[in-house]
């Protein structure tokens, strides 16, 4: 994973009618001040503009409806991203337009695992592959005081979202399991899948082979020509019977025709 450093913290709320700029030292920045002075809501909101909700959020700061936008580097060069409720933007150094993100999951966490080179890659609970979003990402590099004393790595919301995800997260970070064997797992899911599906259409093929097979056997065809002369016989028989009593049902219906008309 490439190097990240923060640089700049922005935040504004309209309903408060306040601002505030933070600027972070390039190697350490140490935050203090008293208890509810907000510490943990400036540290929240460092990964909140990346997309990453911490699991446990002030009341207030929530009304407030803070806008962010930080200012990081990765690898020397310099982005902006800001965030307004559940919209992003990413800003090259110069303030050029790099994209806008309505969807964290779907959207924003695909161009931010290319721009940190994060290649984990998860299976979702409809056990479909997919880019983890930046709280997998985040997650080892932040003790929430509210959450993360009684179970570890919980400092953020929605981690439930992927089941069974600590292991590779802890394998990834601890660099035990890097991207190349998530990239190549990832390839050798898609080959699996690949093969599942003509295995199924071959098991289709067979059933209705072997269906089509026993209904053709119990359907037998008689080709005796005397059979079939004796079977048109009985139906001529018949129709002969039928044209009879149609000839009948014509002469009753004439006169009872010919009746009406004549006012009888």
């Amino acid at each position: 994973m490439k190097n990240l450093i923060f640089r700049e913290l922005l935040l504004i709320s309209h309903s408060e009618k306040r601002a505030r700029r933070i600027k972070f030292h390039p190697k350490v920045t140490i935050i203090k001040g008293g208890n509810d002075t907000g510490k943990s809501s400036v540290i929240k909101s460092i990964y909140a503009a990346l997309g990453a909700d911490s699991a446990k959020v002030h009341p207030k700061w929530k009304q407030a409806g803070v806008i962010l936008l930080l200012t990081f580097e990765v690898n020397g060069t310099t982005y902006k991203i800001m965030r307004m409720g559940s919209r992003f933007a990413l800003f090259t150094k110069n303030d050029l337009l790099l994209g806008t993100y309505k969807r964290i999951t779907s959207e924003l966490a695909p161009k931010l695992a290319d721009l940190f080179d994060f290649k984990l890659i998860l299976v979702d609970r409809k056990q479909q592959e997919v880019v983890p979003p930046p709280a997998y990402l985040c997650v080892p590099f932040y003790i929430d005081q509210e959450s993360s004393w009684s179970k570890s790595m919980s400092s953020f919301d929605s981690l439930q979202q992927i089941p069974k995800w600590r292991k590779d997260v802890i394998y990834y970070h601890t660099g035990i399991k890097p991207n190349e064997y998530y990239q190549l797992r990832a390839k050798c899911r898609m080959m699996e899948n690949g093969k599942a599906e003509p295995l199924v259409q071959e098991r289709l093929l067979l059933k209705f082979k072997e269906r089509f097979g026993k209904e053709s056997l119990s359907n037998e065809v008689i080709l005796d020509i005397n059979v079939f002369e004796s079977e048109v016989k009985e139906l001529m028989t018949k129709c002969d019977a039928l044209k009879i009593k149609e000839e009948k049902f014509r002469q009753t219906l004439f006169e009872l025709e010919s009746e009406r008309l004549s006012g009888r």
